[in-house]
């Protein structure tokens, strides 16, 4: 902007939370917490808005690291447009460059066994829910009703799929940010129990 003397640094994102706003499909509603560095200085914590103009912008994720542009004078931050790490365009070449890929081996010998990818991966649960337009209340619904199919699907003795599959789902869920740390760790373990 006019007047600023912006510089690049990267951004840790520490939380993500909707403001209290009616349009929480709004990228402006959204909100983040991050720790900041610019070169080798120590990093600072700031809170950043989502752009109010951006029609690419894909909200990242508590532990994603991204680019944003710093005015450290006046003590704030933006995100850098300019990083594919927060576009859906740049998504869904990757989605797509990924998919030709695995297409281009048709009628080869598989070298690996087959495995689910994760197509949500690199997309948080707000980032999801925020795409969907859902409002707080209806993404509790959502989440509850994918732990519940999480918990009947990871319950011991269900062997439905390979341990190598039910590992992916389960990190892909992970990834969602639907299940925490220490019950990823115990649904983990159960897996390679059963093997």
């Amino acid at each position: 902007m006019f007047g600023r003397n912006w510089k690049c640094g990267e951004a840790s994102i520490v939380a993500v939370r909707y403001k209290h706003n009616t349009n929480v499909s709004s990228n402006a509603a959204q909100e983040f917490v991050a720790d900041i560095r610019i070169g080798d200085a120590n990093p600072i914590r700031m809170t950043l808005d989502g752009p109010t103009i951006a029609t690419d912008f894909l909200p990242p994720g508590v532990g994603h690291i991204v680019s944003v542009l710093v005015d450290e004078k006046r003590g704030r931050a933006k995100f850098d447009k300019d990083d594919p790490r927060i576009s859906f365009k740049q998504l869904r070449i990757d989605q797509k460059d990924r998919f030709d890929e695995l297409a281009a081996q048709n009628n080869r010998p598989a070298s690996t066994p087959t495995q689910h990818l994760p197509v949500f991966s690199a997309v948080s649960a707000d980032a999801l829910f925020g795409v969907l337009g859902l409002d707080p209340t209806q993404q509790q619904r959502v989440a509850d009703q994918l732990r519940n199919a999480v918990e009947g699907h990871f319950e011991p003795g269900i062997a439905t799929a390979e341990p190598a599959q039910r590992l992916a789902k389960l990190q892909t869920i992970r990834d969602l940010g639907l299940l925490e740390d220490a019950e990823y760790e115990r649904q983990r373990k159960r897996i390679l129990d059963d093997i």
